[in-house]
């Protein structure tokens, strides 16, 4: 028997680019500009911008007239600009609230 899973678009889509990025990262170091795009999530045109010669966000190689990128330099852009849920910034501000009742004395059981 089959398993059916129930998912949104946007989860959909989220699944399909991660496995994309998995795949392309187990074969490469250097990506073209539309691999990087992939890999990143982000549009070819918006990739342009944030690696300007004027101002790089992600640095880049010039190999003859092909723009390259380095797989740690996407990994880099991605670990400093990967936001977390709602979901996650509420269970960690409940979690912090928690822990400052704790350490006043108090007791998270008390009501």
């Amino acid at each position: 028997m089959s398993t059916i899973i129930v998912t949104t678009p946007d989860e959909l889509q989220s699944l399909i680019r991660d496995a994309v990025r998995a795949e392309i990262a187990q074969q490469k170091e250097h990506y073209t500009v539309d691999e990087a795009a992939v890999y990143l999530g982000m549009s070819v045109s918006r990739l342009y911008q944030i690696s300007s010669i004027q101002n790089p966000v992600i640095p880049s190689v010039q190999v003859g007239r092909m723009k390259r990128f380095l797989r740690k330099d996407l990994d880099r852009y991605l670990q400093a600009n990967t936001r977390r849920s709602v979901g996650d910034a509420k269970s960690d501000a409940a979690a912090r609230s928690m822990r400052e009742k704790v350490g006043k004395g108090g007791s998270a059981m008390r009501k």
